[in-house]
């Protein structure tokens, strides 16, 4: 049926109870099937399998009908946000004296990364100073009256029954105490503007039913005194109530006339500015001058960034009046030059209205953030306050400092945001999608059913998870497929021979374009200061990123014998370059040794790094030259291959990488090792034309535990190797030497480098039948450790940024490490 069915139109104008929605006013588990069967009845413009599919993920909660009674009516389920913590920021209040750690829920990339930074700006800084000012909750009724003559009247007899009005409407609750109350003449009508303690309740629905029933006892009062009164509204909008009100929002003095009222301080140093915030001091007070004004011309009352964002995120996680944001986000954001080189910011919230009992504070999950946040108890809601106004100052400050050097633009680049295409849904990967693959494979059996479900934690290749972070429009990453099999039962047995048996689970590589993955890394330079974004953009070509999403293609659907032997068989491979769909699908991995095996460097024993070594060697053969140039059989393969002066004009980009991850991580980046990265940079130019000399191979270029792992036969090991999209031409070392690094033990000697570095000459001579001179190759082993340090780990400390890489600060003391034990194994008598 239609949604415009002329049928189903007359019955609902004829019937206003035809599409009434069942159990109204019940809140039982029979109730909301009822009204979920209704829905499937009434949605009739949706497939039955999305509209199952929608409700099943509405209804998948722990939530029990009875617990939403004084939340929701008509209760079907409930709806999942993401809650990150942000953290952490030291607060100095009179309720709050601690480092918090502050749980937000949101849908917006990049929120609580940015209150991070803002809030570790501060806690530097020394903390938060956070001070509430006032507490109220007004409510404002009207009286409306003949003429300007009955309502003067009525004010000046209100006099004489306030006391009364006051009793009357605190009896109806235990928590309110109604402060004052202020009577407004305004023509024929008189507001009372009735103002409320109420305890650690928001108390908007608390002083509504007070003043009704102070009203109604007025009303009566007048009606015995003679005194006509037209109407009485108990809500008018004077009070304000979720709405944004001049009159609430900067009241003279230090009263509120409705909500918390709360200001948050810090000092921030030009040191503080410059290393956490990518910005200075002049920047911000530049930017600060020009913001007022445009905030004046736009009408605002007052200039803030985006409180609203902290007061969503904190409402939302910590079950507060969702409608209340509007109001509560009325900020006022500071800036002011201090002696001694500091910055005096403050945020002031003048009508904050948050509440830590009643209304959503009950319920089970928004009990638990309360808990987190450490506010339950006496004085709780003014704890909350605190919280929120310095998460608030955090994330201010954090995005003025991006804008005021430019970095905002680039922090919330959408990627892909104007693609003409239709992008990849994981939708597409159907059962049809998978049956034809299978019967291309030539397998008999029937496929019945496939699941796509997510891979083993760490799996992704560094790439792809990089750019899946940030990308919402296309689906990209890895998945496995878990399939069913009808088994078919041929005529004669011969024909069950003849057909192929694949396995029950397939991988999915769903590859993000090199634009994508740029702009994500453009996403981490905005955040990390003028300096990285400007190098990036600059030396952005030299990147082994260009061309990665079709290198793996390329490779994989013309892979030589000598990479089939050591690579996943590829099944599929689709290739759309209109809709950027760049996707490989092969089996998933059986009887595997180490594999993600990254931040387990233990695990590898002397066998694996041999067979690693022994079975990469025939790929590096393919190749090997001394022309230094890909062959022609090779070209299409897009191999990453850099010229040198292209090499020599990155060193720029390289140089501001070290630097950043000198600052981002003092804690394990000593400043020997910093030296040492910049003492090879200097003399790049000279080992770069060297190393530029001596033979290459096809390599690898991302050799490590994160992209390998050992299939396991009767008659031993062999290396399985996967992610080639970094693939390049350049020396076979560098394979050896980022296998070295990431698999480095405090175990390993000098007798163990010699025997791995020795078995890979060997072997690689062996299958060029041409003895490698020692002294050769080891001057390529020492080169490709120093382009390592000074063109990979770098960007390791960009990508850390944004995510955690936990095998960096191994693998950064590893290389520079294995520099000492190449000294010493140069002379080594067992590698000569």
């Amino acid at each position: 049926m239609s949604i415009i069915d002329d049928d189903k139109i007359k019955i609902a104008k004829h019937d206003p109870k035809a599409r009434a929605i069942p159990g109204k006013g019940y809140y039982s588990l029979e109730a909301q099937e009822e009204r979920l069967t209704f829905l499937r009845k009434e949605l009739d413009y949706l497939q039955p399998e999305t509209l199952d599919k929608a409700l099943n993920f509405i209804t998948d909660t722990f939530l029990k009908p009875e617990q939403v009674l004084k939340n929701t009516e008509n209760y079907i389920g409930t709806v999942q946000i993401p809650v990150g913590i942000a953290g952490p920021l030291m607060i100095k209040g009179d309720h709050v004296k601690r480092v918090q750690y502050v749980p937000m829920a949101t849908t917006e990339g990049s929120l609580i990364a940015s209150t991070t930074r803002g809030a570790k700006a501060i806690t530097l800084s020394g903390g938060c100073h956070v001070k509430v000012i006032d507490r109220i909750m007004n409510r404002v009724p009207v009286f409306q009256f003949h003429n300007k003559e009955e309502a003067v009247a009525f004010k000046k007899w209100f006099s004489t029954k306030c006391k009364g009005f006051t009793q009357e409407a605190e009896s109806y609750s235990r928590y309110a105490q109604l402060e004052s109350i202020e009577p407004i003449l305004v023509d024929e009508r008189v507001f009372l503007e009735c103002r409320y303690k109420t305890g650690d309740a928001a108390g908007q629905n608390m002083t509504t039913v007070c003043t009704w029933h102070a009203c109604q006892w007025l009303k009566h009062q007048a009606v015995s005194d003679g005194i006509t009164i037209l109407s009485v509204h108990v809500a008018s909008s004077v009070s304000g109530d979720k709405k944004v009100c001049s009159r609430n929002s900067f009241p003279p003095g230090s009263t509120a006339r409705r909500g918390t009222h709360v200001i948050a301080t810090c000092n921030l140093t030009d040191a503080v500015i410059s290393k956490e915030l990518k910005s200075s001091r002049s920047q911000l007070l530049s930017a600060f001058e020009t913001t007022k004004v445009s905030a004046k011309l736009a009408g605002m009352l007052a200039f803030n960034v985006n409180v609203a964002n902290v007061i969503a995120a904190l409402f939302t996680a910590a079950g507060q009046d969702i409608g209340s944001v509007h109001e509560s986000s009325i900020a006022e954001f500071k800036l002011v030059p201090r002696p001694n080189n500091e910055l005096h910011a403050s945020v002031r919230l003048p009508c904050l209205i948050v509440g830590t009992v009643g209304g959503g504070t009950q319920l089970p999950t928004q009990q638990s953030i309360l808990a987190l946040l450490g506010c339950q108890g006496p004085s709780s809601s003014l704890a909350l306050a605190e919280i929120i106004a310095a998460t608030a100052l955090a994330l201010e400050l954090s995005t003025f400092s991006a804008i005021a050097a430019d970095h905002f633009a680039q922090a919330h680049d959408k990627l892909g945001r104007n693609r003409p295409m239709l992008p990849l849904k994981v939708e597409e990967l159907n059962l049809d999608y998978f049956r034809a693959i299978a019967q291309q494979l030539g397998e008999k059996r029937k496929l019945m059913q496939a699941d796509i479900q997510p891979m083993p934690k760490d799996s992704e290749s560094i790439v792809t998870e990089l750019t899946g972070q940030v990308i919402s429009d296309k689906w990209v990453g890895l998945s496995q497929v878990k399939l069913r099999w009808a088994e078919d039962q041929p005529a004669h047995s011969e024909d069950r021979s003849k057909g192929r048996k694949l396995p029950n689970t397939w991988f999915i590589k769903s590859k993000p374009t090199s634009e994508e993955v740029y702009l994500a890394l453009k996403r981490i330079a905005s955040i990390s200061g003028e300096a990285v974004q400007n190098a990036l953009t600059q030396h952005a070509s030299i990147l082994p990123i260009n061309q990665a999403h079709t290198r793996e293609l390329n490779i994989l659907a013309r892979a030589p014998k000598e990479l089939t032997s050591i690579a996943p068989e590829t099944y599929h491979i689709w290739r759309d370059n209109n809709r950027q769909i760049y996707l490989l699908v092969q089996p998933f991995l059986q009887n595997i040794e180490l594999m993600n095996s990254v931040n387990h460097p233990q695990l590898w024993k002397r066998k694996h790094l041999l067979t690693a070594i022994t079975d990469i060697s025939p790929l590096h053969a393919l190749a090997y030259s001394k022309k230094n140039e890909i062959p022609e059989n090779l070209s299409s393969l897009q191999l990453y291959n850099p010229r040198l002066n292209e090499r020599i004009e990155s060193i720029p980009l390289w140089s501001t990488l070290i630097n950043h991850g000198i600052k981002e991580h003092s804690d394990w980046f000593c400043t020997h090792h910093h030296e040492k990265a910049l003492s090879l940079l200097a003399e790049a130019p000279i080992w770069m034309e060297k190393k530029e000399k001596l033979p290459k191979g096809f390599i690898h270029n991302d050799f490590n535990p994160r992209n390998l792992a050992f299939l396991t036969k009767t008659e031993g090991i062999s290396l399985c190797a996967y992610d080639w999209e970094l693939a390049a031409f350049d020396l076979p070392q560098r394979d050896l030497i980022e296998l070295l690094v990431f698999t480095l033990t405090p175990q390993t000697d000098t007798d163990d480098l010699a025997t791995y570095i020795n078995t890979h000459r060997v072997t690689l001579g062996n299958l060029v039948q041409s003895p490698i001179h020692h002294n050769c190759w080891f001057e390529g082993v020492r080169l490709s450790l120093y382009d390592f340090i000074v063109t990979r780990l770098p960007i390791y400390y960009l990508i850390d940024t944004l995510k955690t890489q936990k095998f960096l600060p191994r693998v950064h003391n590893s290389a520079f490490r294995l520099l000492t034990m190449l000294d010493q194994i140069q002379a080594h008598e067992s590698f000569k």
